[in-house]
């Protein structure tokens, strides 16, 4: 897309009203699929507006580094010892495990494609179904785009104990690099780096990466 279709693609999506969509099928402009879920959400007005303050502090910080946890091969070793001595940072389908959120310190788990993680497929299913299982568990922060949470918080019940950690994510936003004086992205297409890499430098110094190497065979989070 060239500067001028782009400029213009992201004029479109700010003027319209909410319950238009501007995409690009080509890849190159493209909303979050949040966006086909959103009814009954606050306004774009109202998300940006909220969007500017940033994030709290981590309630559940005990360590001075943080591991961002993807689900490749490799992160079958986040259950060994030399891991307990680190925060993690998790997402998608790792809420699958319970092992994982009851013998390591996830300080917060993300999400952000509502096609795969709260869709109407099995794979959403299973998704939901553990979401659920590990935030009534154990205390737990939940980061995800602005846009869904009335209905998450319809999801997840009066008794759920953790703490929800909105991202405004929309194409009109500027690309940041931690969420220090707001909560809001751009509307990238992948978790690492519309709020995984964001919400671990807004709260550490030392960050490692595990998990994200590829679709190969791994440890199934069951």
């Amino acid at each position: 897309v060239s500067q001028s279709r782009y400029a213009l693609l992201r004029t479109l999506q700010t003027m319209l009203p909410r319950k238009f969509f501007v995409v690009d099928w080509r890849g190159e402009f493209r909303n979050s699929s949040w966006r086909w879920l959103e009814l009954g959400t606050p306004s774009r007005h109202a998300l940006l507006v909220a969007s500017r303050e940033p994030l709290p502090k981590p309630a559940l910080k005990r360590h001075k580094a943080v591991i961002i946890l993807g689900t490749g091969p490799s992160a079958e070793f986040i259950f060994s010892e030399a891991s307990n001595e680190f925060d993690i940072i998790s997402c998608n389908s790792a809420v699958k495990s319970r092992e994982l959120f009851q013998s390591r310190n996830v300080v917060a788990h993300c999400f952000s494609d509502a096609t795969f993680m709260l869709g109407v497929s099995a794979y959403s299913s299973a998704f939901l179904s553990g979401l659920l299982e590990r935030s009534h568990e154990t205390p737990l922060s939940l980061v995800y785009d602005a846009y869904f949470t009335r209905q998450l918080q319809s999801r997840l019940g009066d008794s759920f104990t953790g703490q929800l950690l909105p991202i405004f994510l929309d194409p009109c936003n500027e690309k940041r690099p931690n969420f220090r004086s707001a909560s809001r992205q751009y509307s990238y297409t992948n978790v690492l780096t519309a709020l995984m890499l964001p919400l671990a430098a807004t709260w550490y110094q030392e960050i490692y990466l595990l998990g994200f190497d590829g679709n190969g065979a791994y440890r199934d989070w069951e």
